[in-house]
């Protein structure tokens, strides 16, 4: 094993960037004992005029370079690429990402294009979560995806409202990477339909930020209560009137026109039929 971490480490010297010592490396935590990939692009890092102060002090600190480093080639060069996350080592989680590459830029300046060396960086993150995209016939080359959590009022630290999600790629004709695509996912429960199918409720955002709730049944028809609770307040109850459109009866109701607005958050909603509540709470999301 100690002459096969030699090779594995040499062979990364050399930019032949198998870097396969990672998935040989024991199962062990990662501030307990650093694999030799860890220890490599640590000293990278300490040594990177591009590296932010406050990262290199994490490292020299208790920090360490995330274990789960990952491999692809992300310029569509033939060469992999390394996906390299640093970890607080705390609660903060991984703060920051870097991505290696040999791939060399416009106007280089002068070290080559077969040296591993930071081609994208996020040194402000917070719990990040990343990974490569596979690629495809109509993208040869991959992806970074990264996730940080969103957190609204009242949110606890492992359950935030939203996730964000950044997709980065390379752009060959400006030859770097660049953000492809920024989205907010919600995280909350917004469709619930009984195993009877008697009945299905659901939140409904549409894309210009509209928000309704809806009801429908097959047999239940008539007054409803419909009851919405903001993210730092107190529950509001209205009535409501299913009718029939078709073979269904349907109630959708605008929450904006008919609930008070309590800032952005998750809001809580639940529909009453009569004392029995129609399945469990659904929520949805103003950010």
């Amino acid at each position: 094993m100690g002459n096969a971490r030699v090779t594995c480490v040499m062979a990364i010297r050399s930019i032949a960037l198998a870097l396969l010592l990672c998935v040989a490396a024991p199962a062990l935590p990662a501030a307990a004992e650093q694999t030799p990939g860890q220890k490599l692009f640590r000293k990278r890092l300490l040594n990177d005029r591009g590296v932010k102060p406050e990262i290199k002090r994490v490292l020299r600190n208790g920090g360490f370079v995330d274990r789960d480093i990952r491999f692809g080639d992300l310029t569509g060069d033939g060469k992999s690429d390394a996906l390299v996350l640093v970890n607080e080592g705390g609660s903060a989680g991984r703060i920051a990402l870097y991505v290696y590459s040999s791939h060399p830029p416009r106007n280089d300046d002068g070290g080559g294009g077969d040296e591993l060396r930071i081609r994208y960086k996020n040194q402000n993150l917070y719990r990040a979560r990343a990974k490569l995209k596979q690629t495809s016939a109509k993208r040869p080359n991959g992806a970074v995806v990264y996730k940080t959590p969103v957190y609204d009022p009242g949110d606890e630290l492992n359950d935030p409202g939203a996730m964000e999600v950044v997709e980065v790629r390379w752009r060959p004709r400006r030859s770097r990477f660049g953000v492809h695509s920024r989205r907010t996912v919600d995280r909350v429960r917004s469709r619930f339909c009984a195993d009877s199918g008697e009945y299905c409720t659901k939140t409904i955002k549409t894309a210009g930020g509209r928000i309704y709730l809806e009801i429908r049944s097959v047999t239940l028809s008539g007054r409803y209560t419909l009851c919405v609770t903001p993210p730092e307040g107190e529950q509001e109850c209205r009535f409501f009137t299913l009718r029939r459109i078709g073979d269904r009866f349907v109630s959708r109701v605008g929450w904006k026109a008919n609930f008070p607005d309590g800032g952005p958050g998750r809001y809580r909603v639940v529909w009453r039929l009569g004392a029995d509540q129609l399945g469990p709470a659904l929520g949805f999301r103003r950010g």
